[in-house]
């Protein structure tokens, strides 16, 4: 259905880069983002006709002292695609002839507009909070906007980083370019991500900018209360520097990736270059300010996957699965209503994608279900250990086994030599008695003389 439609597109790809430090998010504000994130597949060597699905919403972002942000989702939109001939803008968005409104279930729609936490530490993700009880692919939905807007730049801050070969002259001063790797989680998995940092010349700026009016001007789900003026008086007079973000997704510690192949037989030479899909994920994000302190102006993503239609035999006909994200600043004003966050919370430490177990609606995921299973057979286990030793403590000996001297369970009041020495003399007696005896013979005394 439309709903799994969603999930599936964010399990494609929809990190987009931003920045979720204390010094570019300003407590008691409030930052308002328009968010639209899309998958489209289609065979672009055949034709221009893509099927796919679109989700567009508002977000606010309300900062806290405690480094933490409450986030709120309003207003989303859900449209689906398959049409031919398909035009696409800049951003590879679909012109709005080509889309078809759906409706989302009020329940849903519910669990999307629910307020959720994050938890965060010079630029990473430590926690995310969202309502008990809420559906796993939502979770994952939610997952995707945050890490959009994870972005670390301490590296780049760092004296130690900025190599004398990685600067540029500009009008007299010298602009840091750094470029550094990190190992972090995202809705794609944990792995090692490549940061690259630029100063956009002053042509480029303005480049950037008209481009941004055309969108404005041809935006069919632009607010009617917003200003295009306070858009662009927010970045007015400050330096704009560009971020490129890549994930290496051959390395990595932990992807929530599943494969499988219907209708032909995939071999492989050992060359990986058509046994299995190939997929890459390119993030440029556009920030106004410093990089201490600063404004995400607008960030996008295209994560691409290319599968293959004819298993080991190269062909140009290729299924092409382009999922792309688009994070662009609205306004910056003081916050009038406070968000309250999750009543009661479920916290997920890793921003990585999680399966749902059983039906999309669950609110459990088969990474929890596994792990409830493994603390379960831990506690049988204990618990059998504890019911073992509470036996053990209950009986007066330990168990004998086969090979060691049995242990008394009586008192020993005579030494060992003393005992070996009286129990020669009743086998002496034994031996003594037994020769006087016969058949027919009658004692008061049996054979051991008792």
């Amino acid at each position: 259905d439309n709903m799994k439609s969603i999930s599936a597109l964010l399990l494609v790809g929809c990190v987009v880069a931003g920045s979720i430090q204390p010094y570019s998010w300003t407590p008691n504000k409030e930052y308002k983002y328009k968010y639209s994130t899309q998958v489209l597949t289609g065979i672009p060597e055949l034709n221009s006709q893509y099927s796919g699905v679109r989700l567009s919403t508002e977000v606010r972002v309300q900062p806290k002292h405690d480094s933490t942000c409450t986030l709120k989702f309003e207003n989303p939109r859900f449209v689906s695609y398959n049409d031919e001939d398909m035009e696409m803008d800049k951003d590879w968005m679909p012109e709005e002839r080509h889309g078809q409104k759906e409706e989302i279930p009020r329940s849903l729609k519910s669990w999307l507009e629910s307020p959720f936490k994050v938890f965060h530490k010079n630029g990473k993700v430590l926690k995310l909070q969202t309502e008990n009880g809420e559906p796993e692919f939502i979770v994952n939905i939610k997952k995707a906007f945050v890490s959009q807007v994870q972005h670390d730049l301490s590296k780049a801050l760092e004296s130690s980083t900025l190599q004398q070969n990685n600067q540029v002259q500009r009008q007299g001063h010298q602009y840091p370019v750094p470029s550094f790797k990190v190992q972090e989680k995202s809705i794609l998995g944990d792995c090692e991500t490549i940061y690259s940092i630029s100063k956009l010349p002053e042509h480029l700026v303005q480049e950037f900018e008209e481009q941004e009016r055309q969108r404005r001007s041809r935006d069919y789900e632009t607010s009617s209360g917003r200003s295009h003026e306070q858009e662009e008086s927010l970045c007015e007079g400050k330096q704009y520097f560009e971020i490129l973000k890549s994930e290496n997704l051959d390395s990595c510690t932990e992807r929530p990736v599943y494969h499988r192949t219907y209708g032909m037989w995939s071999k492989t030479d050992g060359s990986r270059s058509s046994s299995r899909p190939s997929q890459s994920s390119l993030t440029r994000t556009i920030i106004c300010g410093s990089l201490e302190d600063h404004f995400i102006r607008k960030s996008s993503t295209e994560n691409r996957i290319i599968v293959n239609t004819a298993g080991e035999v190269e062909s140009k006909e290729k299924i092409d699965i382009s999922s792309t994200s688009t994070l662009v600043l609205m306004s910056v004003e003081s916050a009038q209503s406070e968000l309250s966050g999750p009543s009661s919370p479920k916290g997920y430490p890793s921003l990585v994608y999680e399966y749902p177990s059983g039906s999309s609606s669950s609110s459990k995921s088969l990474k929890q279900q596994m792990q409830q299973q493994q603390q379960q057979q831990q506690q049988q286990q204990q618990q059998q250990q504890q019911q073992q030793q509470q036996q053990q403590q209950k009986r007066h000996s330990p168990l004998p086994d086969l090979t060691s001297a049995p242990n008394t369970i009586y008192p020993k009041t005579q030494s060992e030599r003393e005992l070996k020495e009286k129990v020669i003399e009743l086998f002496s007696k034994i031996i003594e008695e037994s020769e006087k005896m016969s058949e027919s013979s009658k004692s008061k005394k049996d054979v051991t003389g008792m």
